[in-house]
């Protein structure tokens, strides 16, 4: 999702006597006639300041700047072009970034950019947020391509198991059904289910586990019990190994029961409904 709509920002409030207001108006006024006099010059300057993948357009009211990133066959995309469009609003006589027009990914918040406006949208100030922008991108779109790259390379070695993420890319949900099931955990019975949540650092580093274990029929609570502590026990893979390593551990590796796992187990029955056992810890 992007933001679709902009309303002007709000504005503080500044007293002035009649005649000093009108000539604070009239000199903005003039300032912004005189920067559509020599918008095109101003703006040649301005690109040539700018890396080559960022370009900038301007009219007399708007200018847009525009980011040109790398995708990746994994993304099925070659080029993504983001927008940052800055708009002059006449009655408050300054410019603003407007996120209704501009196209970044939801995880970057323009509404905190430029709140106060500018006189001069190729100011150093609003080149600044241009190039810090573009390194958030540049961010985001590593850790997107990483995260789908995992999803891809997981999918053709289990194409039964169910990947969900986030538009940020900071929650994924993984779901285990009949045919992707690891190896060592029982089911009570074909239509088992085991919904895993993880929530991802800006490193792709799992800070957060949660499960859902769906069983469609009872079990006797004992085995339940064993299956929960193994079940968690598989689960703090994603706390130490990286996401794709922990992945494939979860699903394929064989671990033995211990006798203090169920010794556990068996304090652990009263707390153990028979039909569906949700949990979340980190």
């Amino acid at each position: 999702m992007y933001h679709s709509s902009f309303s002007p920002p709000d504005c503080q409030i500044e007293h002035y006597s009649e005649s000093e207001y009108m000539q604070r108006r009239n000199k903005e006024e003039l300032s912004h006639k005189d920067w559509m006099k020599q918008r095109k010059d101003l703006e040649k300057k301005i690109q040539e300041k700018l890396e080559e993948n960022i370009k900038v357009q301007s009219s007399d009211n708007r200018v847009k700047f525009i980011y040109k990133c790398k995708g990746h066959e994994v993304l099925d995309v070659t080029i993504f072009r983001f927008k940052i469009i800055l708009v002059y609003y006449s009655l408050l006589r300054k410019w603003y970034i407007s996120p209704g027009y501009s196209f970044v990914p939801e995880v970057i918040d323009l509404r905190d950019k430029l709140k106060s406006g500018t006189n001069d949208p190729f100011s150093e100030k609003v080149l600044n947020i241009i190039h810090g922008v573009k390194y958030t991108i540049n961010a985001f779109m590593k850790r997107l391509t990483d995260v789908y790259q995992f999803v891809h390379d997981a999918q053709e070695r289990n194409k039964d198991v169910q990947f969900a993420m986030n538009a940020i890319v900071t929650k994924m949900k993984l779901t285990f059904t009949e045919n992707a099931w690891p190896n060592d955990l029982q089911k009570s019975s074909a239509g088992d289910t085991i919904v895993v949540e993880l929530k991802l650092n800006k490193n792709i580093q799992v800070c957060n586990v949660g499960y859902e274990y769906i069983q469609q029929k009872p079990q006797i609570r004992t085995e339940t019990a064993k299956n929960i502590n193994k079940l968690e026990s598989m689960l703090q893979n994603f706390f130490h190994f990286p996401l794709e390593e922990a992945f494939e551990r979860f699903i394929i590796r064989e671990e033995e029961s211990t006798s203090s796992q169920e010794e556990e187990s068996e304090n652990r029955l009263e707390d153990l409904s028979e039909d569906s056992v949700k949990y979340l810890y980190t």
